[in-house]
């Protein structure tokens, strides 16, 4: 019996892996097909909502942190499938919903992470503070469903399990490189953990929390990684940065006043606004 259930966790899993493969991979094709000329977008919903920012999963969820310090989550038919909300940790910084099975909200100011299931019930809290450590700038979900974060008081990039073990920490990446840094966002792709530093750029880790690149790309606040390329907004436009020939490409995004987040997933383009969400279509 045990033998069985772990094929079909196994299993399970593998299923996860290769439909987020399928998904990146339509959401690649999508991308340089949008790059190589202008997008005609269609409005296809617009949900009302008070969000402060926005990111996405594989199956084009949508998931706004809302000015109520919660996170809602919605289809692309503009339907609200989920709410997670929990004050008692202070302000909620971040999602990441790199997998949809195994949610990551991130609370900055009191260095607590709460994982949630795809029903956004919560999973595990981890406080940080019962390990001595009180400084957590940035986090983000491992590739192997742990947690990366940066121990800004050691200056290391750390990676913890279930049972609170740090199994994977870098150098001090100050007396690396010299400097402080002070991280606002993380991501892992395909191996890789992108480090951003507003003031300094983007730091490369390998999946053994090992630094081997970086490049100077300041004022970023967050980013997607699609095939190895870093898209985020930039005015009015898609800006779609290969990082690996420095070439950088720019998409026309509709006209919409006071953009807070853009998200570009399979299909669809969720652009974020003071007061909506809005979900287009490629024509």
């Amino acid at each position: 019996m045990q033998n069985l259930m772990a094929n079909n966790s196994h299993s399970n899993t593998s299923g996860r892996n290769i439909f987020g493969i399928f998904c990146l991979l339509i959401t690649a094709f999508l991308l340089i097909s949008w790059a190589a000329r202008p997008a005609e977008y269609v409005l296809l919903n617009t949900i009302p909502i008070k969000g402060k920012t926005l990111t996405t999963d594989m199956l084009n969820n949508a998931y706004v942190i809302t000015q109520a310090n919660m996170v809602e989550r919605y289809d692309t038919a503009g339907n609200l499938t989920g709410r997670f909300g929990e004050q008692r940790y202070g302000k909620l910084h971040s999602v990441d919903a790199t997998s949809p099975f195994n949610l990551l909200l991130f609370y900055k100011n009191s260095a607590t992470m709460v994982t949630a299931d795809n029903r956004m019930n919560p999973k595990h809290y981890f406080k940080l503070s019962s390990l001595g450590i009180t400084d957590v700038s940035a986090a983000c979900l491992s590739e192997d469903n742990y947690i990366w974060f940066f121990d800004k008081n050691e200056s290391r990039l750390k990676k913890i399990n279930n049972e609170y073990e740090v199994v994977r920490q870098s150098v001090q990446i100050n007396q690396m490189l010299g400097s402080d840094i002070d991280p606002n966002f993380m991501i892992e792709r395909d191996g890789i953990i992108y480090v951003n530093d507003p003031n300094l750029g983007v730091l490369l880790f390998d999946r053994f929390g090992t630094y081997y690149n970086s490049f100077f790309y300041s004022g970023l606040n967050s980013f997607q990684v699609v095939n190895d390329r870093l898209v985020y907004p930039q005015g009015k436009e898609l800006c779609v940065y290969n990082y690996m020939q420095a070439d950088l490409q720019k998409v026309p995004l509709p006209q919409v006043g006071n953009m807070r987040s853009v998200q570009l997933q399979g299909d669809r383009l969720y652009i974020l606004t003071p007061n909506d969400l809005q979900v287009y279509g490629k024509r």
